[in-house]
């Protein structure tokens, strides 16, 4: 009798044994499986955040864009930059230190660059002018200039015209039989000029200008010119 009982146990033994060596397969498998589940899910959860974010920046970049275009127009859209050279005709009466009186009437060369200033009807522009030596029977006068202005400008189809005022620094060499003088002199200026549209970047032009001393202690008080110029805007 205790045979057959330990024959039962050992026979129910291995078929337990042989029970969970055939569910062991089909158990790793449905970890596995669950597993596979629980990554698929937090992809998926990831996948809607990247998404979720992405539609918020897409809304806060629309907002900034619509303050944006609020504001108006963009006030440097029309800003020109404008570059050109021109020839120049200057005249003036000097009375030198030494008592002798010149007259000098020089021409020269400028080279000028400007830009609008918020707009294409106010602009800043300097200049470069150097005059060539002139030459009398008792004297000779050399002049450089640089200038800063500031003009209002108003344009009508193919012509425009132009009023400013400006700084210019003076460097002038007078030089006679027995002496040199040679002076700097910052000055105020006052100019008038207009132009003519060859094309939408292209236009010629003439200004008309006078100078006047800043400071007492020069021999360059005032003088006029006139300038024939040629400009590109860009």
């Amino acid at each position: 009798m205790l045979k057959k009982k330990l024959t039962l146990s050992a026979l129910a033994t291995l078929f337990a044994i042989g029970a969970l060596n055939l569910l062991a397969p089909t158990l790793a498998t449905a970890q596995s499986t669950s597993e596979a589940d629980e990554d698929y899910i937090s992809y998926d959860r990831i996948v809607d955040d990247l998404q979720s974010e992405s539609k918020r920046q897409t809304r806060a970049t629309n907002r900034m864009r619509s303050k944006v275009s609020n504001l108006g127009p963009d006030p440097f859209e029309n800003v020109w930059i404008h570059a050109g050279v021109g020839f120049a005709q200057t005249t003036a009466n000097i009375d030198l230190p030494s008592g002798g009186s010149v007259h000098m009437a020089a021409r020269g060369i400028q080279a000028a660059i400007g830009i609008d200033i918020l707009g294409p009807n106010l602009a800043a522009e300097g200049t470069v002018r150097n005059f060539g030596e002139t030459e009398d029977s008792a004297s000779k006068v050399q002049l450089k200039e640089f200038d800063l202005k500031i003009f209002a400008k108003h344009r009508e189809g193919r012509f425009g015209v132009r009023g400013g005022a400006g700084l210019s620094a003076r460097y002038m060499t007078a030089k006679t039989p027995t002496d040199v003088f040679e002076v700097t002199t910052p000055a105020s200026v006052l100019q008038l000029g207009g132009d003519l549209y060859i094309t939408k970047s292209i236009s010629v032009g003439l200004d008309l200008s006078a100078r006047t001393a800043m400071i007492s202690e020069t021999f360059d008080r005032t003088s006029y010119d006139g300038t024939i110029r040629l400009d590109t805007h860009f």
